[in-house]
């Protein structure tokens, strides 16, 4: 049985998140993508949280990404 990585999670826009909640999956989603904010997602996110949580999500975004790596390296091959 061959198992197929899941590559990116992208709730429909019509999704059960509420908007609050799918900022921080754009938020997510361009870190993957580019390992940037763009100036305009930032300027919404700042509308929802405070800067000093937005630096925590920054950093627990990549922390995950960190132990992907470490994960995905250290793991012998099948």
């Amino acid at each position: 049985m061959k198992t197929h990585p899941v590559r990116h999670f992208r709730p429909p826009q019509t999704s059960a998140f509420p908007p609050r909640e799918r900022l921080l999956l754009r938020l997510v989603d361009e870190l993957h993508d580019t390992a940037q904010v763009s100036e305009s997602l930032w300027q919404e996110l700042r509308a929802e949280w405070t800067d000093e949580q937005l630096v925590e999500a920054v950093v627990l975004v990549g922390r995950y990404h960190l132990i992907s790596f470490v994960t995905n390296g250290v793991s012998p091959s099948p």
